[in-house]
């Protein structure tokens, strides 16, 4: 496996590219964007890993950022420290009869009032992570 781990956003959610990846055995993380069916559950990926044992928490600065509300008005996020769960398990998916198989990595910020300003990201990787349950 090479050293150099590839970064992606969301838009590199691509069944195709996470296959390649992972077949040419290169090391990666990607921001989930698709809400896809897994092999191993019922549930969608999203809801499955949110489901999964809690790994533990940690505490992470949160800068202020600038952004917009629905209706265009500037608003700001303000700075703050804040706690996030952790949550990881091992998924398939399939697609045209094709298969990978990644590591799912789930944060959620917890010590928000504000539901809808809750910050969280689901991580594709080809990272190992502590196993919660196997393919």
């Amino acid at each position: 496996m090479h050293k150099a781990i590839t970064v992606c956003g969301r838009e590199a959610d691509i069944f195709v590219y996470l296959q390649e990846k992972s077949e040419l055995q290169e090391r990666f993380v990607v921001r989930a964007k698709h809400h896809r069916s897994i092999e191993q559950a019922e549930l969608k990926l999203f809801p499955h890993l949110a489901a999964q044992p809690e790994l533990g928490r940690y505490q992470l600065d949160i800068q202020q950022k600038g952004m917009h509300d629905s209706k265009g008005a500037r608003k700001n996020r303000k700075a703050r420290t804040t706690e996030f769960s952790l949550h990881a398990v091992h998924v398939t998916f399939s697609q045209g009869g094709q298969k990978v198989m990644l590591n799912a990595v789930f944060a959620q910020e917890q010590s928000t009032a504000d539901e809808e300003a809750r910050l969280s990201w689901l991580l594709l990787t080809s990272e190992p992570v502590e196993p919660i349950n196997k393919p």
